[in-house]
């Protein structure tokens, strides 16, 4: 019964209000959808929303211009479309944020939300090649003591959010709660504007090792964010928060300058090759100038270009592979070395992995924890492995904890790996003395 309501609502106000609908893709507009949410919900029965939002939507009006965004927002209705069910309603409620109305509680709505997220992963055709899409979803169920439009629209829009903080690309459901969170979350986005200037970032160095014989080859430098308030705050909780902003690209450039400062300091002192290894974020590599950025960070420093490992994401590097390509072909060719990091969580790994100008593989720790004895585990890790060997790329294993994981990713022909077993990120005067051991070691 409800179903057909919404299918009457929907038909009504599609008909009645032409001028209230999204001119772009053909769907409901927010009016048309709060409209029929708030109809929906006065009748009784169990109504949920889903709040979508294109992950990375900006990176592809920067990179390939906003006839290509466009084109891809109308693809992105059009497989909502196929997704929902006949009587849910599908709506563009501003940018690259959609919203399905449920004829049905959250289990129903979740299920619908999975078919979203199926349906999106499959690459787009625009400009005569294929983007990678991705969406957050956040879900909620219209409560017996907050039956207004309002309400159902404003906790799925935090559940896409927090959907965003955990990661993007994933469904997460509305839980009392996440609004305490979010306003966390704006107070954290809002200070990290002072972060820098006011000096409340710090490096750790994580040792990267060579497995044949221990020995030290170089640092992954990893920011700390020491609150004034708060304390130290994880990563995994402001780093989101900075790409969402564009925080990150300020942070980004300390980060660079501040690493390569001390490993050019590691080398005077102990007159030994010291490689450095830094983060790039999407920002960084689409919104900024960042080769400029490094020939600057390199020349203030003194730090050896050809010691300079960037990092970027597998998720990352399948977006918009030829500008990313471009992008990375003139950091190369500054003498640095390009790394792909968590590789093998990315659907389309192998195909893009040819076109890409890489030096570095990282193993992502998902895989090493299943070591040893881990069936698939020891063959993707022995395959990635020989992959690396017939293009001419470096290995390195991320999170190995253990003796027994050291001795399987050696006896695997890894050849450089990172973890708690060797050593914990740690700032600068401590991670040092990795490199004091490194050097008994040799000796």
């Amino acid at each position: 019964m409800l179903a057909a309501s919404l299918a009457h609502l929907s038909a009504w106000r599609l008909n009645e209000d032409q001028e209230l609908s999204d001119s772009l893709t053909g769907l409901a507009s927010r009016t048309q959808l709060e409209e029929v949410t708030s109809r929906a919900l006065e009748r009784g029965g169990p109504v949920s929303v889903l709040f979508i939002d294109v992950d990375d939507f900006k990176d592809v009006n920067d990179s390939r211009g906003h006839a290509a965004g466009d084109e891809l927002l109308r693809v992105v209705a059009q497989r909502l479309r196929a997704c929902v069910r006949p009587g849910d309603v599908v709506a563009r409620i501003g940018g690259d944020e959609f919203a399905v109305v449920v004829a049905g509680d959250a289990d129903v709505a979740h299920a619908v939300g999975e078919r979203v997220l199926v349906s999106l992963a499959m690459p787009v055709p625009v400009d005569d090649g294929l983007l990678a899409v991705h969406a957050s979803i956040g879900l909620a169920e219209a409560t017996e003591d907050d039956r207004t439009a309002g309400a159902l629209l404003r906790n799925a829009d935090l559940a896409m959010h927090l959907a965003k903080a955990q990661g993007k690309n994933r469904l997460v459901g509305y839980a009392d709660g996440m609004a305490e969170a979010a306003r966390r979350r704006a107070g954290l986005q809002q200070d990290l504007l002072t972060a820098v200037p006011e000096d409340q970032l710090e490096l750790h160095y994580q040792p990267t090792v060579r497995l044949s014989d221990g020995r030290t080859t170089g640092f992954e430098a990893l920011v700390r964010w020491r609150h004034p308030e708060r304390g130290l705050v994880p990563p995994a909780e402001f780093v989101p928060l900075a790409e969402e902003s564009g925080a990150i690209v300020a942070i980004g450039r300390w980060v660079l300058r501040t690493a390569l400062d001390q490993g050019a300091a590691w080398i005077r002192e102990r007159g030994t090759e010291v490689r450095m290894a830094v983060n790039l974020s999407p920002r960084q590599l689409f919104d900024t100038d960042v080769v400029a950025d490094v020939v600057d960070a390199l020349t203030a420093s003194g730090f050896p270009a050809e010691l300079l490992t960037l990092e970027l994401t597998e998720g990352v590097l399948v977006r918009d592979v030829d500008a990313v390509v471009t992008q990375l072909e003139a950091l190369r060719a500054l003498g640095v070395r390009i790394a792909i990091d968590d590789f093998g969580t990315g659907f389309s790994s192998l195909s893009y992995l040819r076109k890409l100008p890489a030096d570095v593989l990282k193993i992502d720790r998902s895989f090493v924890t299943d070591l040893p004895g881990g069936r698939s585990a020891t063959t993707l890790i022995a395959s990635i492995v020989e992959l690396a060997r017939t293009l001419g790329l470096d290995v390195v294993a991320e999170g190995v904890e253990t003796d027994g994981q050291r001795t399987a990713l050696r006896d695997l022909n890894c050849g450089l790996a990172q973890g708690f077993l060797f050593a914990r990120p740690q700032p600068a005067g401590e991670a040092s003395a990795a490199l004091d051991v490194a050097a008994s070691s040799v000796s």
